[in-house]
């Protein structure tokens, strides 16, 4: 362990150096070594590393060699390194470009004509897809859990044969306002839902209006390593104590693409056939946001190859619109 003391320690200070005057997280710390980097330090996983490097930042705070932020001010305790800060996100995106699929002339999925997705470019940048992640993981110290499916009865469930995937759940109504900021003057079509029975049984047959009111604050950050997936599905809805707001539609934010630095090979989200002999691939972009319905709409999470996929899920909430 003193072997990886040395190291960690000589790779924060690089770092700290390397970025000045901004600030780092303390995962970036471990995550820049390589697979035989970390095998010599005795672990397997980066993860296995960050209680070493947080004793150590907090032995430099001690010292007074670094300052530890949240929200960039100055505190006495152990949180992190680098947080999003209360301007983050706070300006509109330059250039978002909107591609809805026709899934019978594009897709070539017939039965899906009619039913809704919708592709958002450039609502983020790279940095702040790099920062949405960092800032996830810094909740749980880095450590993401394992992924878990509905199994009805509010109740998940632990199906690898299904999905496996890591994930952090995260709530944060602020953050998810500024999200949906960026996205929302792009998708004046989905601000009610009238006569969708297609999307929207239950309304549709009786004859009401629902609105859309906010992004759900529960954000699922997914991690998706090699030989990760999520076989075919539907998404199920999320619904509010008393079905007061209930969702309708999936949106899914890509926070990372194929590069040199990721290595990232796979892992597009693929609508499926009825038949599962058709498919439809949306591949990750950073910054792309990828918004469907949940009713009636076969997609996956394909394998990824090699490197790692990072995304964000979270809903759309409707509530009944009053007469």
């Amino acid at each position: 362990m003193t072997q990886a003391i040395d190291t960690l320690t000589e790779k924060l200070e690089e770092l700290l150096m390397a970025r000045y005057p901004k600030t780092i997280c303390p995962s970036e710390v471990p995550r820049s070594f390589e697979a035989d980097e970390l095998n010599a330090m005795g672990v397997l996983s980066w993860r296995e590393l960050m209680p070493t490097i947080r004793e150590i930042v907090w032995d430099k705070r001690e010292k007074k060699e670094v300052e530890v932020l949240q929200k960039g001010q100055i505190i006495e305790g152990y949180v992190q390194l680098r947080d999003v800060t209360d301007d983050f996100l706070s300006e509109p995106a330059q250039c978002i470009q909107k591609k809805i699929i026709n899934f019978k002339e594009e897709a070539d999925l017939p039965e899906y004509d009619g039913l809704y997705a919708c592709v958002l470019d450039d609502v983020f940048t790279a940095e702040e897809c790099t920062q949405l992640t960092r800032a996830a993981e810094s909740t749980t110290d880095g450590v993401w859990e394992q992924g878990t499916i509905n199994v009805g009865g509010g109740r998940q469930q632990k199906v690898t044969d299904v999905r496996n995937c890591g994930r952090i759940l995260w709530d944060d109504r602020n953050l998810v306002a500024k999200i949906w900021s960026r996205c929302q003057d792009h998708l004046p079509e989905l601000k009610e839902l009238k006569d969708q029975p297609r999307i929207a049984a239950g309304p549709a047959r009786r004859k009401e209006t629902w609105e859309m009111t906010r992004l759900n604050e529960r954000m699922r950050f997914l991690s998706y390593v090699e030989g990760n997936y999520f076989r075919p599905h539907m998404d199920g809805s999320f619904a509010t104590e008393g079905n007061e707001e209930i969702s309708y539609y999936t949106l899914h934010l890509y926070l990372n693409e194929p590069s040199q630095d990721s290595q990232l090979e796979g892992g597009a989200t693929t609508f499926h056939s009825m038949n599962m002999r058709k498919d439809f691939n949306v591949m990750p972009k950073a910054g792309r946001v990828l918004i469907f319905q949940q009713r009636s709409l076969i997609h996956s999470g394909a394998d990824v190859i090699s490197g790692v996929k990072f995304t964000m899920r979270t809903d759309l909430m409707y509530k009944k619109k009053a007469e």
